[in-house]
């Protein structure tokens, strides 16, 4: 029984020992070189977050985007590189202008956003601002009838 059990040890570490794949060094310092010497990561990254910035699905910043990313990666060599659409989206959505004050005693801005595809309001609005701090579905449920016509913070201020 020892030595079966020596005899299976001694194949299945020859087994494994032998399969393994050899890794081409050469090939691992040209793709090394290629990364730390010509990489466009950063350009790209660039391009893609500080030229082209936030962007909306279906908005014409999206379009403009994807149509740079799609022309960037025909020039490195890809083929067949182009845009598909999916499902009817409907109408796109744009912040033109946004702005939010905190009036009181002190009267300050509050520097927010509103929720995309949100309606647009037509002049001033005023309204109570309410903390939503809810971790748990009873306390969810504890702002239920208290939220309308207000407006909500969801982070701490």
């Amino acid at each position: 029984m020892k030595q079966a059990t020596r005899f299976l040890f001694v194949l299945i570490v020859l087994q494994f020992g032998f399969s393994q794949e050899k890794v081409d060094s050469a090939m691992m310092a040209k793709i090394r070189d290629e990364g730390w010497n010509r990489s466009q990561a950063k350009e790209i990254l660039s391009w893609i977050a500080d030229v082209y910035g936030p962007r909306l699905t279906g908005s014409q910043e999206f379009t403009v985007a994807a149509n740079w990313a799609k022309n960037k990666f025909t020039e490195m060599g890809m083929e067949n590189s182009h845009l598909e659409s999916w499902g009817p989206f409907g109408k796109s959505w744009k912040l033109k202008n946004f702005s939010a004050t905190i009036v009181g005693r002190q009267t300050q801005p509050l520097i927010s956003y509103p929720k995309a595809w949100s309606p647009g309001l037509k002049g001033e609005v005023t309204a109570e601002v309410l903390y939503f701090d809810a971790d748990s579905l009873d306390q969810i449920d504890s702002y239920k009838g208290k939220l309308k016509g207000k407006y909500i913070l969801f982070t701490k201020p």
